[in-house]
């Protein structure tokens, strides 16, 4: 039985008045107290007993060092006294006026502008936990303590930020590299729980910010996610994928659409595709309440209009004489018939009005064109200097564009041209397809950066991100021996997605068609023995099925050359590359799972000596 210290009246250390218990759990008890060497303020004492002293202990003084770093906000709890007594532990902390987030949940979803609002609060604390070197492994309502007022808070800088909310639970918190076992499964990402069996696998930064989606999946939806375990068990081949958990019904129709793509990014089971850091996160929750667009109308709701009726006058008249000049430079852009006119006009007109995505993306599509052609026929290459042109551009407007909702768009349309044109690397016909991608990698990992992709071009752009980063990292990671079955699975699932991407899209460019099949088919002939390893549950029928895919797509491909358009030229080049790839793809496969080369038929398609 575990002895009973305090009760109320009792003067704990001739210091702490017990007034009343507010809360109890198996091994730990809390009081409300009053501190009589300072003023009767209140604390909360914490009484606890048990084999986790020790845990509870350390918890303690890690609260008393990051409040001590935490100097900028209020988020966590002083840590005023701690002492034991006998078997007994007592931590002493301010009081807490205040309700968790989840006993408010219990009333359905949040206010959005309260979401927000808090929101980004628990974005600057895992910020604040992470410049500490610390992953704090267990966001969820249970651990936000909402405070009524901030009344009882020493304010010694009155310009300091003082959040509404605390963090009250450091149990599962640990240095950024560790592995553990402290989660919540409602809350937890996979790789919390597949890293106790697989080591190559740990929390990290990451980790934190799918564990704030779930979060703020719940504060948006009313609802408490479903739990990372199936109904049907625990083990590590049973866990539930993200769009299960965290989907989103007809009963949410009213919740914000980029809110809702915040939390899907946040909660994707790879955390490759997730946001990177909270200060990308945090970024796309400013958006959600951004009104610089009210501005003038808050002016005249203000009664401002005659005294500034002269000054708007004059800024709508060269408004006008500017929105004038734009449209004649796309206009020309679009009937000019020689490519450098098309491409200059496009170029004033992004000078004009470099908040307008039409004139980037009428630059993008001349780009396909050769301006150096003497026939102006399309032979699909995008060269250094217009790559040059648009990046500058891009660099240079880049705010104007963030604010007008348009650099997503653009980054993942020169992330498209860079994947399938690029002409840089072309030397003597050889292949420049894995520039290419990895060129295109860094344009699609900024359009994934915010909200305002379709849901259709966001999953795209991660996906190609993928596939050019792989080719970008694997030869040093190989190098340096750090290449695992997670990384090659990963490639895998990415370049599957690709070709479903091109079958949802219907290209009708046969360029695109062949650049894709050639991309995923020298994939499996690169890289099937890796993809044969155990852990990555991929078949030699899965593979088979893959490659037979491909193959039976480039054969039924009719590609007409009768043109002098060098689309159809190089796109028919491409295919008799493809073709010519067949049998040493094959092969591999048959090798990678050890497969009778004499059965498989492919012994003699590959040379092989019986």
């Amino acid at each position: 039985m575990k002895p009973q210290l305090l009760s109320n009246g009792y003067i704990l250390e001739n210091r702490y008045l017990i007034a009343c218990s507010i809360g109890k759990g198996g091994t730990s008890e809390v009081f409300k107290a009053f501190d009589l060497n300072a003023g009767h303020a209140v604390r909360a004492v914490k009484e606890i007993h048990g084999d986790n002293i020790q845990e509870k202990e350390l918890e303690s003084i890690l609260m008393a060092e990051l409040y001590k770093n935490n100097t900028h906000s209020n988020f966590i709890p002083n840590i005023i006294h701690r002492f034991r007594t006998n078997d007994t532990l007592f931590i002493v902390m301010d009081y807490i006026d205040g309700t968790d987030m989840s006993e408010l949940l219990h009333n359905g979803p949040l206010p959005y502008k309260k979401l927000v609002e808090y929101a980004k609060d628990i974005c600057l604390f895992i910020s604040f936990m992470h410049d500490n070197e610390k992953i704090y492994s267990d966001m969820k309502p249970d651990n936000i303590m909402i405070i009524n007022n901030n009344e009882n808070i020493n304010v010694l800088d009155k310009a300091q930020k003082y959040s509404n909310l605390k963090f009250v639970d450091f149990g599962a918190t640990i240095k950024n590299g560790e592995s553990t076992i402290a989660f919540t499964p409602e809350y937890a990402a996979p790789e919390q729980f597949t890293g106790q069996f697989n080591r190559s696998i740990f929390p990290d930064k990451r980790t934190d910010i799918f564990n704030i989606g779930a979060t703020l999946y719940h504060m948006a939806t009313g609802r408490l996610p479903l739990s990372v375990f199936s109904s049907d068990g625990t083990s590590e081949h049973n866990l539930r994928n993200s769009y299960e958990r965290f989907l989103f019904t007809d009963k949410d129709k009213g919740i914000n659409k980029n809110l809702k793509k915040i939390i899907s990014r946040c909660v994707n089971d790879d955390a490759r595709f997730r946001y990177q850091s909270c200060g990308d996160l945090y970024k796309d929750l400013i958006r959600l309440t951004s009104h610089k667009q009210i501005k003038l109308a808050a002016l005249l709701a203000a009664g401002s209009l005659i005294f500034l009726s002269l000054g708007i006058f004059a800024s709508f008249r060269c408004k006008k004489l500017s929105s004038n000049e734009y449209e004649n430079y796309i206009d020309a852009a679009r009937n000019a018939t020689a490519l450098d006119e098309k491409i200059n006009n496009y170029k004033k007109a992004i000078g004009l009005e470099p908040g307008d995505q039409t004139a980037y993306l009428g630059y993008i599509k001349a780009c396909k064109y050769d301006d150096n052609d003497s026939d102006k026929t399309n032979d699909e290459y995008f060269s250094q200097e217009e790559k040059d042109y648009l990046d500058k551009a891009i660099s240079q407007h880049k705010a104007v564009m963030i604010e007008n909702g348009i650099y997503e768009t653009v980054e993942f349309e020169t992330g498209i041209l860079c994947w399938y044109y690029l002409e840089y690397g072309l030397e003597n016909n050889t292949s420049n397809d894995i520039t290419r991608m990895k060129t295109a990698s860094a344009y699609f990992d900024k359009a994934r950066s915010g909200t305002t992709l379709t849901d259709e071009n966001y999953q795209m752009a991660q996906t190609y991100f993928s596939i050019g980063d792989f080719y970008q990292s694997i030869s040093s990671l190989v190098r340096e021996g750090k290449d695992n079955d997670e990384i090659y699975k990963n490639f895998w699932n990415s370049i599957n997605s690709m070709l479903e991407f091109i079958d949802e899209s219907n290209a009708d460019n046969d360029l695109i068609l062949m650049e894709t099949y050639n991309t995923a088919m020298n994939a499996l002939r690169s890289y099937s023995g890796k993809f044969a390893a155990k852990s990555t549950g991929i078949t030699y029928d899965d593979q088979m099925s893959l490659f037979n895919n491909i193959k039976s797509r480039v054969d039924s491909a009719i590609i007409d050359i009768s043109t002098s358009d060098a689309k159809y030229r190089n796109a028919y080049d491409l295919k008799q590359k493809i073709t010519e790839i067949y049998d040493d793809t094959e092969t591999q496969i048959n090798i990678s799972y050890g497969k009778d080369l004499k059965n498989t038929g492919a012994e003699k398609k590959s040379g092989v000596k019986k």
